[in-house]
Parts: structure tokens; sequence; C-alpha cells
């Protein structure tokens, strides 16, 4: 669970230089970038949407947000998790993928695409 006092510090400090914190993100080493039953677990409600970073191949990464509809009740794991479900996409119907859109000038879009490896 995050510390609330460091949230809001790093939440402070990303609002002082003019930014925005707007979802977070994790990335999977070895899975496709679908969103696992950890996934749904370890996601903070406070957000409604998160990013899946897939970097099974590092040069070519895959990214895929997706809209999370979750409460409090349902957060966190706990001693009785077993570390499974990171194999599995989370099957439940509050849980979507998102089409992902990057705006910017041209040369910001060229980065983007240089840093994903695609054409």
């Amino acid at each position: 669970m995050v510390d609330v006092k460091e949230l809001a510090d790093v939440e402070r400090a990303v609002d002082q230089v003019g930014h925005m914190i707007v979802a977070p993100f994790h990335s999977h080493r070895r899975q496709p970038p679908h969103f696992s039953d950890i996934d749904y677990r370890l996601h903070n409600p406070f957000f409604s949407w998160q990013l899946v970073v897939c970097l099974r191949n590092p040069a070519a990464p895959q990214l895929q947000p997706f809209l999370v509809d979750k409460s409090w009740d349902d957060f966190g794991i706990d001693a009785r998790d077993t570390r499974e479900g990171g194999e599995c996409a989370y099957q439940g119907d509050n849980v979507r993928p998102l089409e992902l859109i990057v705006e910017g000038t041209e040369a910001e879009l060229n980065q983007v695409v240089a840093a994903l490896g695609v054409a």
C-alpha cells in the first residue's frame, strides 16, 4: 500500500513543475500486455485507468491502456496470495482495454515512434 504522505509529496512535486499524474503504469517482462488477476488486485482505485508496458521484446515494447472500475474494498494482496495470477488475463467486466492515442508535435511523435521501435 502507498504511504499517503509520500503520495502527497510526489503529487505536490509533480504539480510544482506543471505536470499531472494521470495513471499508474507497470511492465510485464514475460507476459503479454494484458491486465492480469494480480494487476487487478494491485490496481489503485484512485485511478480510473492503468497502462501496461510489455517488454517481452525490449526492442519493440507494446503498450496497452485499460479502463478499470474498482472499489477500495477490493484493493491489495495479502499473505494468503501465492503470487499467482500474473499469467492469466483478468476476466471481470469492470476492466476493458482502451485505444492508445499519442498527440504532440511531429518531433515529439517521432521520438515516441523511435522509442517504441514502430514504423
